[in-house]
């Protein structure tokens, strides 16, 4: 697998995952200390730092190894 098609695998279970806790994008970017255009690029394919993704797993309540799981 790709990493541009992985990247957008986790970009949709991020986008997923915070749909369903009832947080905006911003809720969710200020919660972690980015900006909502770093988390919108995310979210639509952009894979993220090592360490914004740990923080992006902690905000969400699941493991890296969620976020990261192949399809």
């Amino acid at each position: 697998m790709t990493t541009a098609i992985k990247s957008k695998g986790i970009g949709r279970r991020i986008r997923e995952r915070r749909l369903e806790l009832g947080l905006t994008a911003l809720a969710l970017a200020q919660r972690i200390d980015i900006s909502e255009f770093t988390l919108s690029r995310i979210e639509n394919g952009r894979f993220p730092r090592v360490d914004v993704l740990q923080k992006l797993a902690a905000a969400l309540g699941v493991g890296t190894d969620y976020l990261l799981a192949d399809e």
